[in-house]
């Protein structure tokens, strides 16, 4: 039931701005509050809740659950004037309703004597179609008594039919002689008719349709002015806000009957929301819940959505229904008592029944009820319509708003026939829904059937027509008129056909648009029109619709000439809207792009973006790094220079003018009429802040230099992201997936140019642009961190080119660095740059100012001198000291209780420098022994002995302290030169660091708590361990850490990890790999400790052999010693396996076989054993055979030194070196080799180049301190795969290849391992064992020769340069093998040595040489990018020879397969002239392909 009501709840927007009341009584009944108590509370606390701003209103929702506070402040209700904005936009509101629209009533009941088949008085129609009690006086709420009623009564009701109708006998059957009687008592319209101030307007709420906002609404008289309900509109309901309408959509058609099926109603629905959408287009239907109205309805439900328009949501679509008033369901709740409803609540229903009125569509926007007295009749709207229609399509000069209507017909009864021929006289372009029978079908058919204007059918199409149309209507007609009818109904269509130029055919049942459809009509219906403002508007039609293909056709003909700057405005708006297509089409109509952008057409369109919704986020950069959000030229240098250093506005100076001989001069111009060297650059610039995507790559392609511009492009949204912040993350990966894009095209465009010209490319990457400020598309990329732009080819044989700067060798360079005089030898050779021999002096200049060679000099000088942490530098704080005659107290690592513990406080340590503790201290006391070192309280056995280890090795030693006679207590206290401070050195993630500690030593009763020596006054051991704290945080955190990371700190080496419970060492073949790997790393200077794992209580325990649980011992020297004959059987065998150990306390030694004092030993001389290497070098060593050391120790802990020296007598590495990040939004895949994420993990290629070569890897991630551990603080489980891939992998892989080794994943800092690979190309992916692990790792990769190593980071080769063809096909091939291969019969050898080439648009790939085989194995695999897929893949097989190789044939891949892979045995052909000629073999083959440039 429809009716009035209120409601408590608070809604957003005018759901948002209004609280609403309700009783609990329903419908529009009285309640308890007298109902105009009710009205006035209502309106009162809807004027309070509609002055709110949107933050008050906010608040509301917060007031109202805290006790005490009420939504709206009392102070606001309380001192809300009359006079309040609210209230004045409302009396304006209702002053101009009551002064220009009327209602009509009928004031004169008399039965229709066509309708008197009634049982009861009380039903008997009037001829204005309603009944006496629904009669205006009869059918108000308020309560009447009888003498009101009687005089009531007397006004409506004739006197003849007084007597027989009144109150008393309304349920009474009618008088058998009423019809005799009515026809005495006339009626008419003119009579009876009568015209009141309207009363009926407001707000309607649909209650069961809580999605929707309240609709606007007004009943007019049918008379009343189309210009006054216009003005209403825009005036009070602000329809044209926030964005005027570029279209009118009128859509009339069939009512109860109308049904479309699913495919029909998509595609209806598609097309009308995407039309009204695209041009913000006013719907208008008649507003009915019923056939085609309906379907308007519920498609604009399923795409209507708000937006903000200053302090209001406001709807996006505007359906608008235009409909009689006497048809309105329970019309009679919308009625107010004179000054509107706002709102009325209203309650709409899906019930449909015959002949009666209809209920009302909740999804319309806005209504207007057109009053022509009739009530429960259809009539009476359909001409205000037209009207209305006429005048929102007129010309704003001829009084109209200017806006283009259409008419779309689907389905329809004559109505819509009657209708389309209204509007097609008003020139109003119709589209036609066929495929939706009846009236769209019927003028469809004559549509076709005629070929003019005149609307000439012939014979056999009129008949057929006439039968459409009676099986259309036919049935509800009486016999007697149906030839009436069909006549009138024929002769409509035919009218309609007069103007066949504005019909348009849409078949519901294609695949196509709508929309389309809808356009192409609006542009044919001015087709034969020539004025400028029409084809502007034309254009702005298309323009709006984003269709440049149909303005190409319709609107830019070669016959019409456009004016010049007549296309200004459209190019702006084209610019605005991001319509790259119109824009690049209205350039091609003689509009120059440098003449359009003067600086004010520039400055209009940032005052006109920065107005706009989509600019937020240039605002905020503007304040962020600017301070201000207005545009000027000064505020747009400011910007840039933030976003990009350096930036130019490129005003073009006034040309000169040449008037003849001697006479030039320079045309003033104002400032507004300036231009831009470069408009494109402008336009680009102005895209990429507003993050028009589209614009800026089609401003890149029309402007010039694209190299230089496409990094310039990615250096701003580079910037731009870096203010975006953190909680915009949606915001931030949209502008670094532009970044990206544009960084990819830069990478792509060099790419191609160095295909074509080397040289040329590298002078791209190295030309100063003059359009962006001098610089370099280098130095651009090297600022913004461009990556892949700087990986590409050229760039890296331009930086190399100018890192050498004219210097043919790298090696020699170091040479030259140590042995300068050989500068003038002929050792060292340079270019001579243009000279045709470099001088002597030339080539010094060039040798010292070569970047290669001050970063050779910088090497060899940070070798020396690490890098000072925490920016402490030893020289500079000594010196500082020395000149005030201080001792250092280091603020970085004070003397108190946060640099010892982190979870404890210990109040009993007092903090003393060495002269406190002994008379003469020393760093080193007769030298560095392993024995030296006594641990104290802390449990660093880890610490103590890598310690230990380092005191082995002297030069290692020396580098970890370095200037030890210089940082001596004696040379220094002699020359008095103590300043209280040391400095160690410490590799740490790829770098060597110096720290600096003061003196100052923890300790309790005079005596070092710590790590200390055995000599009282050696302190050498106390500071190491002061600086390694310094570097940890804190002593505490030198707890429970491994001593192959402390080994890795102190020598910048590898470390590796044996755990020797994993190892099945009943297995002899395993016992002896491990055996020589031992005595390999020994040999190689590698230091090793090993230890006894236990639980952490029983860490300490000694054992009955005399091991310690837990402790670490050095491993000194593994031994493997041949014994002679006469001594095997005092041995007890031929060869002795042997390890020597040494424990760092100098204390508690092994007691088991080969101990001290052992029988072993006894059995021959001394002399013998030191013969075999059986001896003793440090105090604290002990002897173990190998056996006994398996079944003793658990884990092994080896820090191998790398040998990386150019010049080296030993073995030496190729390192490659990489710092990475495992990130939440990119590289983090975890572990798993057959997941769908592994590959999103870092991927760095590497190759082989020996037929086997030996690899080793480590991966090491930044440590958390080893304490920490108990606070939660955990590192990540990290390791490694390497997997085999193609010969020419370029690019990120995306399916995974052979996996060729796994190394072990351990939550430890670093994880190694060593392998064997064959010749070929690998992929090392470094990661964690969950995606949740995330942080920095570094990988180090050692290899026997150059690997040309690198990490793939670009995902495909990437395609948009405009100079080439786009890669649209991946295909990787696999060579399997060959078989049956004959040797040519030319051919000078007779042993077959096959190989393959496998040829893909110039790019060739070869297999390894299969020796002395005639039936080859290859597995060699490549992938290709490809550009022409038609051609074939060609794979040549050439047999190896000592000179010149034998070609064989060729197979030729003419199949491209698809993503699953196909595998295929090809015949072998000849080339050239012998192309077609079968040649001796077969080739099996597997090739897979994707369209996707990322599958593969």
């Amino acid at each position: 039931m429809a009716g009035v009501g209120m409601d408590t709840k608070i809604y957003p927007s005018e759901k948002y701005d209004r609280v609403r009341f309700s009783s609990d009584q329903g419908g529009a009944g009285p309640s308890a509050m007298n109902l105009k108590e009710r009205k006035i509370q209502q309106d009162r606390f809807y004027e309070v809740q509609s002055a709110l701003t949107l933050e008050e209103a906010r608040y509301s929702e917060m007031r109202k659950k805290i006790p005490g506070l009420g939504r709206i402040p009392k102070d606001r209700i309380n001192t809300q004037s009359q006079d309040s904005e609210f209230q004045k936009r409302k009396q304006e509101h209702v002053v101009f309703v009551k002064q220009n629209f009327r209602q009509i009533e009928c004031s004169k009941f008399v039965p229709d004597p066509k309708k008197l088949g009634v049982k009861k008085i009380r039903d008997l129609k009037c001829h204005c179609g309603e009944i006496l009690t629904e009669h205006a006086g009869l059918s108000s709420a308020q309560p009447m008594n009888n003498v009101q009623r009687d005089i009531v009564e007397a006004y409506l009701i004739p006197e003849k039919l007084r007597s027989h109708i009144n109150r008393e006998t309304l349920f009474k059957a009618p008088p058998e002689n009423l019809a005799s009687l009515l026809h005495s008592v006339p009626w008419s319209k003119e009579d009876a008719f009568r015209e009141n101030i309207c009363t009926t307007f407001g707000k309607i709420s649909f209650v069961n349709n809580d999605n929707s906002k309240p609709a606007k609404y007004v009943r007019l008289s049918h008379n009343d002015s189309v210009d006054r309900c216009l003005e209403l509109m825009e005036k009070h309901w602000k329809i044209m806000e926030p964005k005027r309408p570029s279209l009118c959509i009128s859509v009339i058609g069939g009512a109860k009957s109308f049904k479309l099926d699913n495919k029909m109603r998509e595609t209806f629905n598609t097309g009308l929301i995407k039309a009204a959408k695209t041009t913000n287009a006013w719907l208008i239907t008649t507003g009915s819940n019923v056939g085609v109205m309906k379907a308007v309805g519920n498609a604009v439900s399923e795409g209507q959505s708000f937006l903000w328009d200053d302090d209001r949501i406001t709807h996006t679509l505007r359906l608008i229904g235009i409909g009689p008033w006497g048809y309105v369901k329970d019309r009679k709740y919308l009625e107010s008592d004179g000054d509107g409803c706002f709102p009325v609540h209203f309650k709409t229903s899906n019930i449909i029944q015959h002949g009666k009125p209809v209920p009302l569509n909740p999804n319309h926007t806005h209504f207007v009820f057109v009053d022509d007295g009739y009530r429960n009749n259809y009539k009476g709207a359909s001409e205000f319509r037209a009207s209305f229609e006429q005048k929102v399509s007129k010309p704003t000069e001829a009084g109209g708003l200017g806006i283009p209507v259409v008419l779309v017909i689907l389905e329809g009864g004559t109505d819509a026939i009657s209708d389309a021929m209204v509007s097609l006289n008003h020139h109003i372009p119709v589209v036609v829904c066929s495929g939706t029978g009846r009236a769209a079908d019927i003028l469809a058919y004559a549509y076709s059937h005629t070929r003019s204007n005149k609307g000439e059918l012939k014979p056999k199409h009129e008949d057929k027509l006439i039968e459409k149309i009676f099986d259309a209507y036919g049935e509800r007609w009486k016999e007697k008129e149906i030839e009436e009818n069909i006549r009138l109904h024929l002769t409509n269509v035919k009218k309609c056909m007069e103007h066949r130029d504005l019909i348009n055919i849409f078949p519901m049942n294609k695949h196509e648009d709508l929309d389309i459809a809808i356009l192409t009509a609006l542009l044919n219906s001015k087709a034969g029109e020539t004025s400028d403002e029409i084809r502007q508007n034309q254009l702005k039609l298309a323009l709006t619709w984003d269709r440049a293909d149909i303005a190409q056709e319709e609107i830019f003909r070669e016959d019409v000439l456009w004016p010049t700057g007549s296309l200004d405005d459209v190019l702006m708006e084209a610019i605005m809207e991001e319509r790259v297509e119109f824009v690049a089409l209205i350039l091609t109509q003689n509009v120059v792009m440098k003449e359009f952008l003067t600086t004010q057409k520039l400055q209009d369109l940032y005052d006109k973006s920065l107005s706009r919704m989509d600019s937020h986020h240039l605002k905020k950069l503007m304040r962020r790094t600017i301070n201000s959000e207005e545009f000027s030229y000064d505020n747009l240098a400011r910007l840039m220079e933030s976003l990009m250093d350096k930036y130019d506005h490129d005003f073009d100076e006034s040309s000169i003018v040449d008037t003849g001989p001697g006479k030039k001069f320079s045309p003033v111009l104002t400032n507004a009429q300036q231009h831009f060297k470069f408009p494109f650059k402008q336009l680009m610039i102005w895209s990429i802040l507003m993050l028009r995507q589209k614009m800026a790559m089609f401003a890149w392609q029309m402007g010039s230099e694209p190299v230089t511009s496409a990094v310039a492009a990615s250096r701003i949204y580079g910037s731009m992201a870096e203010h975006i912040h953190r909680n915009e993350s949606a915001l931030k990966e949209k502008v670094l997936a532009y970044k990206d894009e544009f960084e990819h095209l830069a990478r792509s465009v060099l790419d191609e140019c160095h295909i074509k010209h080397q040289e040329k490319a590298m002078m791209l990457a190295e030309r100063k642009s003059p359009s962006w400020s001098s610089m370099t598309s280098l130095q651009i990329a090297a600022s913004a961190g461009n990556r892949v732009y700087l990986s590409s080819v050229a760039c890296r044989n331009s930086i190399d080119a100018t890192w050498r700067r004219g210097i043919y060798s790298r090696w020699k360079v170091l040479v030259t660095v140590f042995l300068p005089f050989l500068l003038f030898t002929p050792f060292l050779e340079v270019n001579a740059m243009g000279e045709k021999k470099a001088k002597t002096f030339q080539k010094i200049l060039t040798f010292y100012t070569a970047p290669i060679t001050k970063f050779t000099h910088h090497s060899v000088i940070s070798s020396i001198m690490p890098t000072a942490f925490k920016k402490q530098k030893y020289s500079s704080i000594r010196s500082e000291c020395l000149s005030k005659g201080i001792l250092f107290e280091d603020p970085e690592f004070p003397a108190n209780n946060k640099s010892i513990f982190y979870s404890k406080i210990d109040t009993e340590i007092e903090w003393k420098r060495p002269k406190e503790l002994c008379k003469v201290p020393k760093l080193v006391v007769e030298g560095v022994t392993c024995d030296d070192l006594n641990q104290g309280e802390l449990g660093n056995t880890w610490f103590v002995t890598a310690c230990a280890s380092l005191a082995l090795e002297k030069k290692l030693f020396e580098k970890v302290l370095p200037n030890l006679k210089e940082q001596e207590w004696d040379e220094r206290a002699e020359k008095n030169k103590y300043a209280g401070v040391f400095h160690f050195h410490f590799w740490r993630f790829g770098e060597w660091v110096d720290i600096v500690i003061d003196d100052r030593l923890p300790t309790k009763n005079g005596k070092l708590i710590f790590c200390h020596s055995k000599s009282r006054n050696e302190f050498w051991s106390a500071l190491l361990e002061k600086a390694y704290a310094k570097l940890y945080g804190d002593y505490e955190s030198l707890n429970d850490g491994r001593s192959a990371d402390a080994l890795v700190d102190f020598t910048g080496g590898v470390a590796e990890k044996l755990v020797l419970t994993r190892l099945d060492l009943n297995d002899t073949k395993i016992v002896d790999q491990l055996f020589y790997k031992l005595k390999e790393s020994c040999d190689n200077s590698a230091l090793m400790n090993c230890n006894i794992e236990c639980q952490k209580t029983e860490v300490g325990k000694e054992l009955p052999n005399g091991l310690i649980l837990g402790h670490g011992y050095n491993i000194t020297k593994v031994l493997e010693s041949k014994v002679e004959k006469k001594l095997q059987g005092a041995v007890g065998n031929n060869t002795l396996q042997m390890v020597r150990l040494a424990n760092p306390w100098g204390i508690k030694e092994w007691n088991g076989p080969w101990s001290d004092d052992s029988p072993e030993w006894s059995k021959i001389n001394k002399s013998e054993w030191e013969k075999m290497g059986l001896k003793f070098e440090q105090e604290g060593e002990f002897w173990m055979s190998f056996q006994d050391f398996m079944n003793t120790f658990t884990n092994i802990d080896i820090c191998h030194f790398v040998n990386t020296s150019i010049i080296s007598i030993k073995k030496t590495w190729s390192e490659a070196m990489f710092h990475g990040e495992w990130t939440v939004s990119g590289r983090n895949g975890g572990n798993d080799f057959n997941s769908a994420t592994f590959l999103s993990n870092p991927q760095f290629v590497f190759d082989i180049n020996g037929q086997n070569d030996r690899v080793m890897v480590s991966l090491e991630q930044h440590d958390i301190k080893p304490g920490r551990q108990e606070l939660g603080i955990q590192l990540n489980t990290i390791g490694f795969q390497i997997m085999k891939v193609e010969e020419n992998r370029k690019y990120r892989v995306h399916i995974v290849g052979e996996k060729v080794f796994a190394s072990e994943y351990s939550k430890s800092r670093s994880v190694f391992g060593i392998m064997i690979l064959p010749k070929g190309r690998y992929v090392v992916v470094p990661t964690t064992t969950s995606s949740d692990e995330l942080g920095p790792f570094m990988l180090r990769l050692y290899t026997g020769s150059s690997s040309g190593a690198r990490e793939l980071t670009m995902e495909c080769p990437s395609n948009g340069c405009p100079c080439a063809a786009n890669f649209v096909l991946v295909s990787t091939v696999t060579i399997e093998s060959c078989s049956e291969l004959e040797i040519p019969p030319k051919s000078k050898v007779k042993t077959m040595d096959p190989y393959v080439k496998i040829i893909c648009e110039g790019e060739k790939v070869q297999s390894i040489v299969v020796n002395n085989e005639k039936n080859p194995k290859f597995g060699t695999k490549a992938t290709f990018y490809r550009k022409k897929v038609d051609q074939p893949i060609i794979v040549e097989v050439w047999n190896c020879n000592t000179l010149v190789d034998d070609y064989i044939a060729e197979a030729r891949i003419e199949e491209n397969g698809n993503e699953s892979g196909i595998s295929k045995e090809l015949q072998l052909f000849g080339r050239k002239k012998e192309a077609a000629m079968e040649k001796p073999g077969k080739m099996k083959i597997h090739i897979c392909s994707s369209n996707d440039l990322q599958y593969l």
